[in-house]
């Protein structure tokens, strides 16, 4: 058989070139995906910091991220080297265990600060949004009393900033400075309603900003919107007080029954486990005649305890949430109880597991 005839040698350098070329652009492309997802993050970060009021930008904040992780992670690395060399084990291996450990550490750390800091972030939002909600009625209410008088809308949202409603008066002096400026009422009033979450205040600035292009007369708009955001805000108070029998219930049910079943269990474990140390065991044919098999206790007395005490907290963690949901429609505002629920619930726990251990040291 005759041998295939082989490729010139310009067909191979262009071969080469053509993969070269290939691998080049797929580095690019994997590039740029990961450049754009920087940007995500990067512009969801500058978001979460405008709606929180803050100036500072993304880059510092990621330079302080990284900071806190490089220190925790240096801490680590430091440790880590006392414990080798206490313990005169391999350097080779030391260096390389050392070398993982701090990459490991450190890209641990970043990641979880990154996650409080938006956790963080998304519920100063939240406060902020519920505070603004709070006094919006009241805020529109004297602004339309301003109207009332004679006032334009630009003079009646400057005239009716008060101290008593923080957030909302620096905001509608942000909007008042900028329309001085010559920026246009409407175009203020919708970037400062964009800047929150809250259907209450961009249903509030929409009806508004029809009603100056329509013409209308603005105190009795402003008027009507307040008295329906007191209504609505009257409605909810109602809605949570007719289901507080359920809040009851759940609190009831977290922080005192299953604090008080957990530490029965753990004093009956207690009990069964002397019992089964001090009692001699029966063998043989007597043993395979008692209705009743005893085997040897797998979990002891400090690992239940341990269990019991991550159960209530978790428990109790849902429940705060649950309460939230059915009291406000959000479990955002369930992050104030949730340590009052945990710490009350294992501090319950301990208490009842105490006088219960007198109480059974007395019969036993």
């Amino acid at each position: 058989m005759k041998a295939p005839p082989k490729k010139p040698a310009p067909e191979k350098r262009r071969e080469a070139r053509d993969r070269k070329l290939l691998e080049l652009e797929k580095k690019i492309r994997q590039h740029k995906q990961v450049m754009q997802e920087q940007k995500v993050r990067r512009r969801l970060l500058k978001y979460y910091l405008q709606k929180c009021g803050y100036e500072t930008e993304p880059d510092d904040v990621k330079k302080r991220i990284r900071s806190i992780a490089l220190f925790i992670a240096f801490i680590t690395a430091i440790l880590y080297t006392f414990y080798v060399v206490s313990n005169a084990s391999a350097i080779s291996t030391a260096l390389l265990v050392l070398g993982l450990v701090f990459l490991v550490v450190l890209a641990l750390v970043y990641l979880l600060s990154l996650l409080i800091v938006f956790v963080f972030l998304d519920l100063r939002m939240f406060r902020r949004k519920n505070e603004i909600e709070a006094v919006l009625a009241d805020f529109l209410q004297l602004t339309g009393s301003n109207m009332h008088a004679g006032m334009t809308l630009d003079k009646a949202l400057w005239f009716a900033i008060r101290p008593r409603f923080g957030i909302l008066a620096k905001e509608i002096e942000a909007v008042a400075k900028e329309t001085l400026s010559g920026t246009s009422i409407e175009e203020s009033l919708r970037k400062f309603a964009d800047k929150y979450e809250s259907k209450v205040l961009q249903s509030s600035v929409s009806l508004i900003i029809e009603g100056l292009n329509a013409g209308g007369e603005m105190g009795p708009l402003l008027s009507r919107i307040s008295s329906n955001i007191k209504e609505n805000q009257l409605m909810m108070r109602e809605m949570a007080a007719n289901v507080s029998t359920y809040v009851i219930f759940i609190s009831a049910a977290t922080l005192f029954a299953a604090p008080l079943l957990m530490a029965l269990s753990y004093q009956l474990l207690i009990v069964v486990t002397k019992l089964s140390s001090t009692l001699e065991m029966p063998t043989g044919e007597v043993a395979g005649a008692m209705p009743i098999a005893f085997s040897q206790i797998v979990i002891t007395p400090l690992e239940f305890r341990l269990f019991s005490m991550l159960s209530l907290a978790v428990t109790a963690f849902f429940s705060s949430m649950i309460v939230s949901i059915i009291r406000s429609g959000d479990a955002r505002n369930g992050v104030k109880t949730m340590f009052v629920y945990v710490i009350t619930a294992i501090a319950l726990f301990l208490l009842l597991s105490a006088a219960l251990r007198g109480l059974f040291t007395s019969f036993f």
